[in-house]
């Protein structure tokens, strides 16, 4: 800004180092005869000065882009630089050929490959490729014993090793799985399953026993819980209809 002057008096700007910041962010700008200028006040508590620069980066961009393009709309302005463009150009370049196949299928060859490999480690408990492959074939055929195929199948299971049977014996039964948590409310459990269509419902062994579920008929009968257990036998029988709680 040039001096003012008035009568016998001369006023200029003085330009001095600022040690705080009022405010977590500030943007001063000042037309000038050269153009504009402009100075950003942050608090150094919350901004680092390479995200300062950035941001100056993306301004400068903005306006050199209104300046170019002064009828186009705001949001179709770019706000990143050349260099930040040719990144992300970079970055994005991740096609790769991926074998047409299913998750299970893609498990079924880790378990050609290593068998006897630990697959999972739960607690104290831990399984092979091998087993888990077996137990997980063994709910399969049970399932497709039960006319599933290519239906919704609920599972209401802990997060264990019992867990990863249920999804990957779901998957090879041709269906889709729906999880529930044990946790959820009642009321939101019953409302999932009837919204899904659910007429299967896998849950944990013995030793656990989620909330009641009040299930209403699908069909010409009620869904069935089909539990599963320690010993690799799985078991089935009906889901009774509950009354609801008052």
């Amino acid at each position: 800004m040039p001096p003012v002057a008035i009568e016998d008096l001369t006023w200029s700007v003085v330009e001095r180092d600022r040690h705080t910041a009022k405010f977590d962010l500030t943007l001063e700008m000042a037309e000038t005869p050269t153009g504009f200028s402009a100075l950003l006040e942050y608090d150094c508590d919350l901004f680092e000065a390479a995200t300062i620069e950035r941001m100056a980066g993306h301004l400068q961009t903005l306006l050199d882009a209104i300046a170019a393009q002064p009828t186009r709309r705001l949001s179709d302005l770019p706000l990143l630089t050349a260099i930040e463009q040719a990144d992300l150009t970079q970055w994005n370049q991740t096609q790769a050929d991926y074998p047409q196949t299913t998750i299970h299928q893609l498990f079924e060859a880790q378990v050609e490959r290593s068998p006897d490999a630990v697959a999972l480690i739960h607690q104290d408990q831990q399984i092979t490729y091998g087993e888990l492959n077996a137990r997980a074939n063994q709910l399969a055929h049970t399932l497709r014993g039960l006319n599933v195929h290519s239906e919704r199948v609920g599972i209401c299971v802990e997060r264990s090793i019992e867990l990863a049977i249920g999804l990957l014996g779901i998957l090879k039964a041709g269906a889709a799985y729906v999880p529930i948590d044990p946790k959820y409310p009642r009321e939101r459990s019953d409302f999932m399953l009837r919204n899904a269509g659910v007429k299967v419902l896998v849950v944990s062994g013995e030793g656990f026993d989620p909330h009641p579920l009040a299930l209403s008929p699908w069909g010409e009968g009620e869904p069935i819980r089909l539990r599963l257990s320690a010993d690799g036998e799985n078991r089935s029988g009906c889901c009774p209809r509950l009354p609801r709680e008052r």
